[in-house]
């Protein structure tokens, strides 16, 4: 989708919506009652059991695979040779002593190796015009492209994406994380296991609670569109024709409502799994969107 292309989004609820109530309409009241009440019923119903089941499989199936996963990316990374190199490469007009700099990014877990490795560069360079924001900018996006390549080799997409969106989010995981791998004091296993709750965990439980919300959802309206027929013909609404085809748009919203979650948790999962970079599907061109954003906002609170 290019950047002119997010309104595509926007003319799907619509339509969707449209169509639906549309449809309804038609059909009439009775025709539709029951169905349409079934759709929210088990909409509710899916999301309710998919939110409670995802952190218990979360636990018995991923967990475990992720933090190995971890163990295993980190056992491939130097921090400090990484981020020296970055320093070393800054042009910052000064020849710096490489071993202290990896001294002061090893030295993460008691102080912010970042304002350290400022005042360094600043000292040795014998300069205070040396711009801090894009220095630590700098740094960060070295850890975030050269740290997510290694993740996204090892773990699914979705949490090398989850790693990239709280760190830029929040700067301070980084100084974190990196003072974890250095802590003598903790193992590579619990190191591991920090930052599988710091990065794997919420994207893991948010796929595989779409994917049992899904599953649900499948199963628990096939027994809904059965009671539908068997009931659909023994319903009857003593009232006007027109009364009763609007009546059926109306309550058609139930279903429409439905429906648009089903597109935004499917949307939602189609981004988590391509690691927001789909040509198709990112993140940027919803958030461009005006009505669809919205949704897409408020997914944890549909399902």
């Amino acid at each position: 989708m290019s950047a002119s292309a997010w309104w595509i989004y926007d003319i799907l609820v619509l339509g969707v919506s449209i169509y639906v109530i549309i449809s309804n309409a038609r059909r009439g009241l009775a025709k539709v009652l029951v169905l349409s009440i079934g759709y929210a019923v088990v909409t509710i119903a899916a999301g309710i059991l998919a939110s409670v089941g995802a952190p218990n499989l979360y636990r018995s199936v991923a967990a475990e695979t992720n933090i190995t996963n971890f163990e295993t990316a980190n056992m491939h990374m130097d921090f400090a040779q990484l981020l020296a190199d970055s320093v070393q490469n800054g042009n910052y007009g000064a020849v710096l002593d490489e071993k202290e700099l990896k001294r002061r990014i090893m030295n993460a877990n008691n102080r912010d190796f970042t304002e350290s490795l400022y005042e360094y560069v600043c000292k040795a360079s014998r300069s205070d015009t040396i711009d801090k924001t894009q220095f630590s900018s700098s740094l960060m996006n070295v850890f975030i492209r050269k740290y997510g390549e290694e993740l996204d080799s090892r773990l699914p997409h979705y949490v090398r994406m989850n790693f990239e969106n709280k760190v830029r989010a929040n700067p301070s995981l980084m100084n974190q994380t990196i003072a974890n791998f250095y802590n003598p004091s903790m193992d590579t296993t619990e190191c591991a296991r920090t930052e599988e709750a710091l990065f794997g965990e919420e994207s893991t439980i948010e796929v595989l609670q779409i994917f049992l919300f899904l599953i649900l959802f499948s199963v628990l309206m096939v027994v809904v569109a059965l009671i539908s027929s068997m009931t659909q013909r023994s319903i009857f609404i003593n009232i006007s024709r027109g009364a009763e085809h609007t009546l059926g748009g109306l309550i058609g919203i139930f279903e429409a409502g439905a429906m648009l979650i089903l597109l935004t948790v499917l949307i939602r999962l189609i981004i988590l799994l391509s690691g927001g970079g789909g040509r198709y599907f990112n993140e940027n061109e919803i958030h461009a969107s005006i009505i669809f954003s919205f949704l897409y906002e408020h997914l944890q609170m549909l399902i």
